[in-house]
């Protein structure tokens, strides 16, 4: 009978003194990369011969400024495409603890969005179990940010009267070591009950 090996945990904990930083890598999903790819190649070909013969044949200013507005929307509508196929090549999130805050980072290259938020009022650190309908899971997987690979969070926490999910990509077992190492360091960060919300990305 084979054995099953143990797989390694995606994510890496660094001990910052006094904070506690969990730097999680991007989960691959290789079809939708190779998609993704194919179809930012086709399109990054197509745009500069399209532009340029739009260009040749529009004369007057009004007809201008309408295929200017058409390109930005044709621009802006394969934007989540860009950034999905950079989040999955090149993407990570970065997680700190500290006594004070905790912050949550999303990184591409040397780009980062941050927010952070401050421990008076962040309640009910958990495994996030808010979504138990599947059609609702569905639905929310196609339509949402989880399509593009920038949305699955199963780690959440109450901060005043918003829910704010982290953990990117993890599965549960690793969400739920996440959950273990930072309320074992930080025991401000331990929630009295079983909590569980439901709250859009």
């Amino acid at each position: 009978m084979p054995i099953v090996q143990p797989s390694r945990s995606r994510y890496t904990t660094n001990d910052l003194g006094d904070r506690l930083q969990i730097v999680i890598p991007s989960r691959k999903k290789w079809l939708r990369l190779l998609i993704y790819g194919i179809y930012l190649i086709l399109w990054s070909s197509f745009l500069p011969v399209f532009t340029y013969y739009m260009i040749r044949e529009l004369t007057t200013v009004g007809s201008f400024l309408l295929f200017l507005i058409l390109l930005i929307l044709f621009i802006l509508g394969n934007l989540p495409a860009l950034v999905s196929f950079l989040w999955q090549i090149l993407g990570k999130q970065v997680i700190e603890v500290s006594n004070q805050s905790i912050i949550i980072r999303w990184v591409v290259i040397n780009i980062n969005r941050s927010k952070e938020y401050w421990v008076e009022h962040i309640n009910g650190l958990r495994i996030w179990s808010g979504l138990s309908d599947c059609e609702v899971r569905a639905f929310r997987s196609f339509f949402g940010w989880s399509f593009w690979g920038l949305g699955e969070n199963i780690l959440a926490f109450d901060y005043d009267t918003k829910t704010h999910k982290f953990g990117n990509g993890v599965d549960e077992a690793e969400a739920k070591q996440i959950l273990s190492e930072i309320q074992e360091r930080f025991p401000q960060y331990r929630s009295p009950g079983n909590l569980t919300g439901l709250q859009d990305l």
